[in-house]
């Protein structure tokens, strides 16, 4: 507002909710607009919707109007009108989808050795729909098309694979900003978590003596929990991505996120980010591209500093340089606004000796 008053000084009044600028002399609608940051197109609209005198974009040199109405909020009006400004709620993107192709590929390093080396490919669906108020997505696991693992990790990727198998059906209910507020098949994920714990399988997992113990316990109280289980996953907030609400275009926002990630190398740690988003125009496409940089939170280096110095300081021999850093992209078609595909780079390491990655790639096949 300060700013306004120093551009016009006296020439601009406020009555009741809307203001009153006094023509000058010299003054036409391209300098007024020019002046207060807005579109000639607002201007002449919102004053023929709000006054007695009716003006024309043919009328430059405004002859015969002495007074012009304007908004009394001017930045308001000025951010609703930025012709870069994106309204996007749940809605406005098509995340419906009956094939999506998620290849992911995983790799450890220890010390220049791959400890890990691991590639899965799976095929979703997702369904839009509505219910209790929530907009709701549907999410199927049809199938896992190859698995390739390094024969070390074999066992323990098995192990993972056959326990995530309640997670491979899930309603979720999403807020208009699309956030995920609630899992609505809740119950009947932990029906089928405990059904599956009486298998064969499961049980010689369960009762073995160095795994056993740790997975029931972490398996009991996340299934307890799906919707943290899900927040905590980054594969389903990928399938379901939260960045609907207010954005403008080329302009970068920081925001909190509520993702919390475990950590590769100290299991019983939540690694905290904060958020880095910019939305771009896809020029080829008319469309949009929508990137997000996760970047975990400064004080996880002090938070993990006692853990490594007790379990790894004597096998790497270095210091701790600990960072997590998430960098997706998603690519949005244009007029229906469609997601295509999108490109996630996971890096987490302890420092240059120790180096965790993961690498998603999402098509939705439309």
């Amino acid at each position: 507002y300060e700013m306004l008053r120093s551009l016009v000084g006296s020439e601009m009044c406020i009555r009741d909710r809307n203001r009153i600028y006094t023509i000058k002399q010299g003054d036409t609608l391209q300098s007024i607009a020019d002046q207060l940051q807005i579109n000639v197109d607002d201007i002449i609209e919102f004053h023929n919707r709000h006054s007695n005198t009716f003006i024309t974009e043919y009328r430059p040199n405004l002859f015969g109007v002495d007074k012009i109405i304007l908004p009394a909020d001017l930045s308001e009006f000025r951010r609703r009108h930025n012709p870069n400004r994106l309204n996007l709620l749940y809605g406005d993107i098509t995340l419906s989808c009956k094939d999506i192709v998620i290849d992911e590929a995983t790799e450890l390093q220890m010390r220049g050795q791959d400890l890990i080396q691991a590639q899965t490919i799976q095929r979703f669906s997702v369904k839009q729909d509505e219910k209790d108020g929530h907009a709701i997505s549907i999410i199927d696991c049809k199938e896992i098309i190859k698995r390739q693992i390094s024969p070390q990790y074999k066992p323990l990727a098995d192990t993972v694979s056959f326990l995530g198998q309640p997670l491979n059906h899930l309603v979720l209910g999403i807020n208009p900003n699309g956030e995920i507020a609630k899992i609505v098949n809740q119950e009947e994920i932990y029906e089928r978590w405990n059904n599956l714990k009486q298998t064969k399988e499961a049980q010689i997992l369960l009762t073995d003596n160095v795994i056993g113990e740790n997975i029931s316990q972490a398996m009991d109280t996340d299934y307890s929990q799906t919707l943290k289980v899900v927040k905590e996953t980054l594969r389903y907030r990928l399938l379901c991505p939260d960045f609907w609400g207010d954005q403008t275009l080329d302009e970068i926002r920081y925001r909190e996120t509520d993702l919390t990630l475990s950590s590769n190398f100290f299991s019983s740690h939540k690694i905290r980010f904060t958020l880095k988003e910019t939305f771009s125009r896809a020029d080829e496409t008319n469309g949009i591209i929508v990137t997000q940089e996760y970047s975990s939170m400064k004080e996880m280096q002090k938070e993990l500093l006692g853990v490594y110095n007790s379990s790894l300081n004597d096998y790497l021999q270095t210091p701790l340089d600990y960072g997590m850093n998430i960098k997706c992209t998603f690519h949005i078609s244009g007029t229906p606004l469609c997601i295509q595909d999108c490109h996630c780079h996971l890096q987490e390491k302890l420092n240059d000796m120790a180096v965790f990655t993961n690498e998603i790639h999402i098509k939705y096949n439309h």
